[in-house]
């Protein structure tokens, strides 16, 4: 009730399902200790939602998150949460403020692999990435993807290079 209440006077910030109990956006580090309080102990954010960490563009929703293979979490967790595995060779992870989440250039990967939102997907990696676009598809490329996927990584490669072309002195 005493978030209702925040919310309207002003002295709070809604941010998808989250509530920031503070009029200003949060930092990365404040973001991060966001995130940690909401994601399971086992939880390592990745995509969209580390994109969001790192960057504080878009929303931190829909959750992404990744699992360890060893111990793994119980099967009504892993379908709640729709964790996929963590992969040590493409996935390295970082700590901030409790929340292991995968380092900025991986998560730029795993959002060009598994985002569809072209704005907002675009937006986080050109924050996230100086890669150029031929060295962040040649990293895509290492991982296996259906035809589907491809289509999707060559728009939202699409996006980011329609950025980094009009805002040129933000991407650099």
């Amino acid at each position: 009730m005493s978030e209702h209440y925040a919310l309207r006077a002003g002295t709070a910030l809604r941010i998808g399902s989250l509530v920031w109990p503070r009029p200003y956006f949060p930092t990365l580090h404040e973001r991060a200790s966001l995130i940690a309080q909401v994601l399971p102990a086992w939880a390592i954010a990745s995509g969209r939602t580390a994109g969001w960490v790192w960057t504080g563009m878009g929303q931190p929703e829909p959750w992404s998150v990744l699992r360890p293979a060893q111990p793994a979490p119980s099967p009504l967790e892993r379908m709640e949460w729709g964790a996929r595995t963590l992969n040590p060779v493409h996935h390295p992870v970082q700590r901030i403020q409790g929340l292991r989440l995968v380092t900025p250039e991986a998560t730029a990967v795993d959002i060009l692999l598994h985002d569809s939102c072209p704005d907002v997907a675009g937006a986080q990696v050109v924050m996230l990435s100086s890669f150029s676009t031929l060295s962040l598809r040649e990293r895509c490329h290492e991982r296996r993807m259906t035809q589907r996927r491809r289509r999707r990584l060559e728009r939202l490669l699409s996006a980011v290079d329609a950025l980094r072309e009009r805002y040129p002195d933000i991407t650099r």
